[in-house]
């Protein structure tokens, strides 16, 4: 098998060590894993919802984010819906909305009512990064860990 051959010094011994480099190691093939794409899950709204807003969850109940309060932001909701409905709440990865009017490329953070910024220093109570645009319709989302202010 090729190696390298590395020789350092340590406390004026001279040790020898050997790395081996090899191929990728081919095993027995796993099972099929999920489709990609964004993973979502369904809450009830605590209020009338708006599609494309922040939101955050307490049991099975999701309401807008509020960046100032203590919850943690969940995803977006992927549309609207009025107190009690059901709400389809995207998780991580691409969400695509019609007329969303994203600026390609931007970093988009929670505003207030679970509203999307692209300037930070807009942000009230936490920095919260939720995802980047990908195009003007699509966020890919990728919720980071909120900075206090």
């Amino acid at each position: 098998m090729p190696g390298k051959i590395a020789i350092e010094f340590v406390t004026h011994k001279l040790f020898q060590r050997t790395i081996i480099e090899r191929g990728p190691v081919v095993g027995f093939q796993g099972i099929q894993g999920p489709a990609g794409g964004s993973s979502e899950q369904t809450y009830a709204a605590a209020q009338a919802i708006s599609g494309g807003r922040v939101v955050s969850a307490v049991s099975n109940t999701a309401d807008y984010f509020d960046p100032t309060g203590n919850l943690e932001p969940v995803g977006i909701a992927k549309h609207a819906a009025s107190q009690g409905a059901s709400l389809a709440v995207a998780l991580s990865g691409p969400l695509v909305i019609a007329g969303w009017g994203l600026t390609p490329g931007a970093t988009y953070f929670a505003g207030p009512n679970g509203t999307l910024i692209s300037n930070p220093a807009l942000a009230v109570g936490r920095v919260q990064i939720i995802g980047v645009a990908e195009d003007a319709n699509t966020l890919i989302i990728n919720i980071q860990q909120g900075i206090i202010l």
